[in-house]
């Protein structure tokens, strides 16, 4: 099945974390709160695992569960990282940035 990495720890993550395990999918939770990240990868068992924020995400596919105003600082200090890490490592790999807002 699919890895989805979910950015969040809160209801909407719980939620969506909990139906895809469910399903078989295999769950990473990513969170600025590794505690309470850790907490639900626990309560949803499964083998759902807790990855370091604002590393790469290792899912299939990406969920960013979190309010408006941190999507926006998720995206940034993410796509910040990404390009940092990709330029010394792969120069040839493109990055995408969130735009200004």
């Amino acid at each position: 099945m699919t890895t989805i990495s979910i950015i969040g720890s809160g209801n909407m993550a719980t939620a969506i974390g909990t139906r895809a395990a469910k399903h078989g999918h295999t769950i990473e939770f990513m969170s600025r709160n590794t505690a309470k990240a850790q907490a639900l990868a626990d309560q949803i068992g499964k083998g759902a695992t807790v990855g370091t924020f604002g590393a790469r995400p290792a899912g299939d596919i990406v969920i960013v569960a979190v309010l408006y105003t941190g999507a926006v600082e998720v995206s940034r200090t993410t796509a910040m990282r990404w390009q940092a890490r990709s330029s010394s490592t792969s120069p040839t790999r493109s990055t995408q940035t969130a735009p200004d807002s």
